[in-house]
């Protein structure tokens, strides 16, 4: 019986998917795909995202160290979210990409000490001005957590929204949750640049220079799941 079930199957009008896992050992082709949903996206068992370059959307609960993320891949991608966890496994964000919406899903565990997280401002604030330089080009922004949680309130200081051109649009918790949502707009064209010694202008960054773009964000994404064990 098993040898006569087919090893593909495609589906020609299907425009949204919602995987928890991707079926290992049986292909799916969706060439009309506008809106997908994965549990996880692991190397060994991840739709191919070069082969739905119409992609428009992309939900992630986790990715795969193994699994390498190319931009190049979802032209056409315009909303992404993703766990913080898994954050600092997506690439430095191209100028030119047409990706206007991040949603980040925030997984916190309170720290059981007495000193409770006395710079949560300050750390708030290098977290939010790093993911916007990783991702410049976005225009909205929302966050998703459970609330009261320390370390996070999704209110960034007034300076910070200025600089960064943030202004909040909306606040709400759907009924009977406790997972809260905080959503930003944000204008590019207004965000102030922050003040730092100017680099030669060149037309293309370099091989060297994204890889040292993408460990350096790596770096701080590994350094803030070990402060706030996220």
């Amino acid at each position: 019986m098993q040898d006569t079930l087919p090893k593909s199957v495609r589906f020609e009008e299907l425009e949204v998917v919602d995987f928890e896992r991707p079926t290992i050992g049986f292909a799916f082709h969706f060439p009309a795909v506008r809106h997908a949903a994965f549990g996880h996206l692991y190397g060994s068992n991840t739709l191919e995202l070069k082969d739905i370059p119409q992609l428009e959307s992309l939900l992630l609960g986790g990715i795969q160290c193994s699994t390498a993320f190319d931009w190049e891949t979802v032209p056409n991608l315009r909303f992404l979210g993703a766990p913080t966890r898994e954050m600092g496994e997506l690439p430095p964000l191209p100028i030119k990409h047409p990706l206007r919406h991040l949603y980040v899903h925030i997984h916190t565990v309170p720290r059981d000490d007495h000193n409770g997280y006395p710079n949560r401002d300050a750390e708030q604030s290098q977290w939010i001005n790093e993911t916007i330089e990783h991702f410049p080009s976005i225009t909205r922004l929302t966050l998703s957590f459970t609330r009261g949680v320390p370390w996070i309130g999704g209110h960034f200081k007034d300076e910070d929204c200025e600089l960064l051109g943030l202004q909040m649009q909306s606040c709400f918790n759907k009924c009977n949750s406790i997972t809260q949502h905080i959503v930003y707009n944000r204008d590019p064209i207004i965000a102030k640049p922050v003040a730092k010694e100017p680099e030669p202008q060149t037309p293309e960054k370099t091989d060297d220079q994204h890889k040292g773009l993408q460990a350096r964000w790596n770096r701080f994404y590994q350094s803030t799941l070990r402060k706030f064990h996220l």
